[in-house]
């Protein structure tokens, strides 16, 4: 019942790697709604040095950040940094990673810290993140892969529909451009998990600052 939360910390040389540091699910009373999409039919490519051509082994569609507008690189030197667990208080958890070690130096990133806050009694989830640019190249995007229906009512909130469940995201739209997408899933190793076609939520920032902080709530909402 309620909000299950998952993240990956690590490093991007793991056996069985995807590029996915700082990546992240959330479940609401059992249904998926932010994602890890998982993977595809193994082919020859899968265990080639193209292995990170296939789109499910790149960061870009795990929930994870395009820092100017660059992706995670693969190898264990690309890694999280700075990793706290932490038990707030009988409700509330927080993680927090640095990310930015996971990014190659074309990313022009100093640090990149994604902090959760797990509400277990507000039934909230809230991911800041604080980060450090060394210079500005090209917005950065915020991915979030989702199999849910999405319902986009007002500025700054899209509501995430799972069957009679629903989540609803939060951020300030003042800060970032939305775009939605779908791709269509013509494997059947992952058509017969979430359906035919899956949908990448991303943030644009709009902000050129080298310096800042982005917030993003996630709460379940009875339909």
């Amino acid at each position: 019942k309620g909000l299950y939360f998952f993240a990956v910390a690590g490093n991007n040389g793991e056996s069985h790697n995807h590029n996915r540091i700082g990546n992240f699910t959330i479940y609401n009373n059992g249904k998926p709604v932010i994602i890890d999409a998982g993977v595809g039919t193994y082919t020859k490519e899968t265990f080639s040095a193209d292995r990170y051509k296939i789109w499910s082994m790149q960061s870009q569609w795990h929930n994870c950040p395009d820092i100017n507008g660059v992706q995670q690189k693969e190898g264990k030197a690309f890694n999280a940094s700075a990793v706290s667990f932490k038990q707030i208080s009988e409700d509330k958890l927080s993680l927090s990673m640095d990310i930015s070690s996971a990014y190659p130096a074309d990313a022009q990133v100093r640090s990149y810290v994604r902090n959760w806050l797990f509400d277990k009694g507000k039934q909230e989830i809230k991911l800041t993140e604080t980060y450090d640019l060394t210079s500005f190249i090209k917005a950065t995007d915020l991915h979030f892969i989702t199999s849910a229906l999405i319902n986009k009512k007002t500025d700054g909130q899209i509501l995430l529909i799972t069957g009679e469940s629903a989540v609803r995201m939060s951020f300030n739209p003042e800060k970032f451009d939305v775009l939605i997408e779908e791709k269509t899933l013509d494997d059947t190793r992952f058509s017969r998990v979430w359906g035919p076609v899956l949908k990448r939520i991303t943030l644009r920032a709009k902000s050129t600052d080298l310096k800042g902080t982005n917030e993003i709530a996630f709460r379940p909402e009875k339909l």
